[in-house]
């Protein structure tokens, strides 16, 4: 035990949470268009749960009154596959394109106007 606590602190991972006006909905966009699983559901009707994929996870509260306030910043390797993935399941996506801030990044708003990028850094 006393390894544990004298460990450096370490982060591994964020779930931010978005505001959404219906949670059954935006688990809908998540999952059937963006591609993310369920990871937990709260309440009946849903007023909480979490969308995962791969490391990460977001979290989505029934918040109407702040629906759509939410944003997020994702980063992933292969972000053209994952453009390309987006575009064919019919989502409104932004350009895809080199930042001058060292990465390769689009956007998109889910159903509540929460806004995510999604970016790859660019070879230095």
């Amino acid at each position: 035990m006393k390894e544990l606590a004298d460990a450096a602190p370490k982060f591994e991972d964020i779930s931010p949470v978005f505001p959404v006006a219906d949670v059954t909905a935006a688990l809908a966009f998540y999952r059937d268009r963006l591609g993310f699983d369920l990871g937990w559901i709260w309440g009946a009707p849903p007023t909480l749960a979490n969308i995962c994929r791969d490391a990460i996870s977001i979290s989505l509260t029934l918040k109407p009154g702040e629906a759509g306030t939410g944003e997020g910043y994702v980063g992933l390797r292969g972000i053209d596959a994952y453009h390309a993935e987006l575009r064919a399941r019919g989502v409104a996506v932004g350009e895809l394109d080199n930042r001058a801030y060292g990465m390769r990044d689009f956007d998109l708003l889910d159903v509540d106007g929460n806004r995510l990028v999604f970016g790859e850094e660019t070879a230095p």
